[in-house]
């Protein structure tokens, strides 16, 4: 399906409630960034172990250094590097997000194929490759124990060919329903639901 540029919403926020969704998603961006510090930590441990096994070992045994010793370990570094690489550009890209997020008000856009918040945008398709659209809701969150609010969540599946299977990775989004247009949103998904492959 081609893009479209035809506005599904077009949501203004005030202060308040986009105070309430920054701080909502600085809670679920802290995850993340956990995770992916975690994955970084563990490519960095992994690598130095598995270097540490099939290159520096045998180098000890045997005194000589052949590419049958350095060989492994080049592979295992250039491997660990691509990881290193990808999880940088994921932490770098969910930072920048929310520093656009932090300022004083926000403003979302959603189409069939994008959503812009604050500046920032994520475009999909809803074919088999590449980002595509899964599923969208509306929920209500707490903020604090005393108060909740609406977002609509989307979700969304990125699937790269690859032998032997395709890789696929599992994407989400949120963001705050204007208050009074919950009806809209209502809207919003059953339009993004109708594009969905049979």
């Amino acid at each position: 399906m081609p893009g479209s540029s035809e506005i599904l919403a077009h949501w203004h926020y005030e202060p308040e409630l986009w105070r309430d969704f920054v701080e909502y998603e600085s809670r679920v961006y802290r995850k993340s960034v956990r995770s992916a510090l975690h994955f970084i930590y563990g490519t960095i441990i992994g690598a130095v172990v598995l270097i540490t096994l099939f290159s520096v070992v045998p180098y000890l045994v045997t005194k000589r250094w052949s590419s049958d010793i350095w060989g492994p370990a080049f592979g295992i570094g250039f491997i660990a590097a691509i990881f290193l690489l990808v999880g940088g550009i994921v932490w770098l890209m969910r930072r920048e997000k929310m520093a656009r997020f932090r300022a004083k008000t926000g403003e979302a856009v959603i189409t069939l194929n994008e959503i812009n918040v604050n500046g920032v945008s994520f475009r999909w398709d809803y074919g088999e490759v590449g980002w595509r659209f899964l599923s969208a809701e509306r929920k209500s969150v707490d903020v604090t124990p005393l108060k909740r609010i609406e977002i609509l969540e989307l979700k969304f599946l990125n699937r790269i060919p690859a032998s032997p299977g395709p890789i696929e990775d599992i994407g989400e989004w949120r963001i705050p329903v204007q208050r009074g247009k919950e009806r809209d949103a209502d809207n919003v998904i059953e339009r993004l639901r109708a594009n969905l492959l049979p």
